[in-house]
Order: structure tokens, then sequence, then C-alpha cells
């Protein structure tokens, strides 16, 4: 876990609408964001930054990309 770690998330529907988010881990290494009462489509989230200490993000280990329909 990455506890304390500065996350950036975009998020875009399939209405062009966006939200920006940023955050930080938790002490299970898990950041968390919501929209609230998001309109129905298909959404994209974008992590644009992580910044902490001797953090990387490692595509063999996680998700790479996710797209997620509401509705």
């Amino acid at each position: 876990a990455a506890p304390g770690v500065s996350v950036g998330l975009q998020v875009v529907n399939s209405m062009g609408q966006h939200w920006s988010f940023n955050g930080l881990t938790d002490s299970y290494g898990r950041a968390q964001f919501t929209i609230q009462r998001p309109p129905r489509g298909t959404y994209t989230a974008t992590v644009v930054s992580l910044t902490g200490t001797d953090v990387g993000w490692d595509t063999t280990k996680g998700v790479t990309m996710a797209i997620r329909s509401l509705g």
C-alpha cells in the first residue's frame, strides 16, 4: 500500500461533460472520488498525476484502462 500519495484524476463522459479530482490515498493506498448524481453514459477516467515518495505506475500489476457505462 502507498498511503498519502497525491492522485489527480480526470473523468469525461460520452456527453462531453468532465470532472477533475485531486485527493490523497488512504492507509490501504486507495483514493476515492464521487460524481454526485451522474448522468447516463459511458465514462472514461484518466489518472493524470501520482505524486509521492517512490511512486510509480506499474501497468503489469493493475488496470491500464477501464470504461464504465451507467444507465
